[in-house]
């Protein structure tokens, strides 16, 4: 098993979270919070890069 890690990337109209490893039921609250600081951070375009996650179960969908 790979642990997931989320790494930021902030552009002028977007953030980008990049996901290396493995999402799943137990690793998907990384995910959730990177996704939760940006949008309460008066960010409104999130694009997810998923290019380098290794598994994706359902719950990561």
């Amino acid at each position: 098993m790979t642990a997931l890690s989320v790494a930021i990337t902030h552009e002028s109209a977007r953030t980008i979270p990049t996901l290396h490893g493995e999402l799943d039921i137990l690793s998907r609250i990384r995910l959730t919070d990177a996704v939760d600081a940006a949008l309460y951070g008066g960010r409104q375009h999130i694009l997810v890069d998923v290019a380098n996650l290794t598994f994706c179960d359902s719950s990561g969908l």
